[in-house]
């Protein structure tokens, strides 16, 4: 009896410990989800050109933004079983269903800024362009957006840096 008492005890505690990490607050810090196996927070995007953000983890919850950019990247920072806790671009939280979402890497660019190959600029992008992400480094980020690929100015660009310490591009 006490064996058993003491086992469902330990249990308790250590799911506790388990969600209580997956929901940590502190922003400077990433754990690995155990709903996901993924680390949080994380940038994933929209997977569909319409995805509806509740003001809590169930169909039960009001909408409170309808997404409508394929491709948009947001910021995981809480997961339940199936929903994930997320910010967009502009700083806006909602909840919504992990099959919503894709880790297909996406940016959007903050800033008016030069794609360029080289030296050559090869296109403008404009604040609000949503472009597929390649790699990021030394300050530069590879991305592509339509026929144009090449690289822009990692500061320009929202969606690739957990720990930017600018989750806004307003």
């Amino acid at each position: 009896m006490v064996l058993r008492f003491l086992l469902i005890f330990l249990c308790g505690s250590l799911i506790h410990a388990i969600v209580s990490v997956a929901y940590s607050d502190d922003s400077n810090s990433v754990v690995i989800s155990p709903f996901s196996g993924k680390p949080v927070p994380r940038f994933e995007s929209l997977r569909y050109s319409v995805v509806n953000g509740r003001s809590g983890p169930s169909q039960g919850h009001s909408v409170v933004w309808r997404y409508k950019r394929r491709g948009l990247p947001v910021l995981i920072i809480k997961e339940s079983h199936d929903w994930r806790r997320v910010r967009d671009p502009l700083g806006d939280e909602a909840w919504i269903r992990s099959t919503q979402l894709s880790s297909n890497p996406y940016v959007i660019v903050k800033n008016t800024t030069e794609l360029r190959d080289g030296t050559l600029i090869i296109a403008i992008l404009e604040q609000g362009v949503v472009a597929e992400l390649h790699e990021c480094g030394e300050g530069w980020c590879e991305i592509s957006k339509d026929r144009y690929r090449g690289v822009v100015l990692a500061k320009d660009i929202w969606g690739w840096d957990i720990f930017d310490g600018d989750y806004v591009y307003r």
